[in-house]
């Protein structure tokens, strides 16, 4: 009796997978409780544009515009920041304090951005919910990966090649991916943007103002082309 207990246990305890172990607070939102239904994908997408929020009214102004001849930088005597971004970009200078904490901002909120684009796109191939919409699916897988070839495409024209991270990885993970060439982060660029095209072109009857959209994908498209120099594609997307 005592082996048919033990044989009994034994089997019980090898049919028990790791799932068993991961349990989630109930009362919370989590990673583990959310994602049940359509609006908290909405939601997810929503999240996807706060990394543009954040650093668009921060650093990427100096960044992407200072060096044009739209802007200019003076320098403030109690500011002492000569050689802060603003200014070392104003005058094209190599270096860049690396006190100048904005520019730090500009990398982590896009790097955050593409990582929510992750997280939204793997949990909607991973999920069996039934959306009440077919369109509003293919609108925030769209809009993720519209996203996600934006912030790519100002990575690049800021850093020249970055690493491409296209999945949800650890910190651990993170820290060991390698900087891509300039050519591999177009390419994914260039992926993202064609993808979003297709997926917005089965969502036109859920468009909403304030979100991307077919136009605004095709458009970055084009853009991307002008500046690869490539103006036959660019002439394409953009008629």
């Amino acid at each position: 009796m005592k082996k048919l207990i033990i044989i009994a246990a034994v089997c019980i305890l090898s049919a028990c997978s790791s799932d068993f172990l991961e349990v989630y607070p109930e009362t919370s939102l989590n990673a583990g409780t959310f994602y049940k239904d359509q609006d908290q994908f909405i939601t997810s997408t929503n999240a996807c544009y706060i990394g543009l929020r954040d650093y668009n009214k921060i650093a990427y102004w100096a960044i992407a515009e200072i060096p044009s001849d739209n802007t200019s930088f003076t320098v403030s005597s109690v500011s002492n920041a000569y050689l802060r971004g603003p200014n070392a970009y104003d005058m094209f200078l190599e270096y860049v304090s690396p006190d100048w904490q904005d520019g730090a901002n500009f990398w982590n909120n896009s790097y955050r951005g593409i990582h929510d684009c992750n997280v939204l796109l793997n949990e909607i191939a991973k999920s069996s919910i039934t959306w009440d919409d077919k369109a509003i699916k293919d609108r925030c897988m769209g809009e993720a990966f519209f996203l996600r070839g934006l912030y790519y495409f100002n990575l690049v024209r800021a850093y020249g090649g970055v690493p491409i991270v296209t999945t949800v990885i650890t910190a651990a993970e993170a820290v060991e991916t390698k900087r891509a060439t300039v050519e591999k982060v177009y390419e994914l660029i260039e992926s993202d943007l064609k993808d979003a095209i297709t997926h917005f072109s089965n969502a036109t009857d859920v468009e909403e103002n304030g979100r991307a959209n077919w136009g605004a994908a095709k458009s970055l498209l084009g853009k991307v082309y002008l500046t690869l120099h490539n103006y036959p594609a660019a002439e394409t997307e953009l008629h």
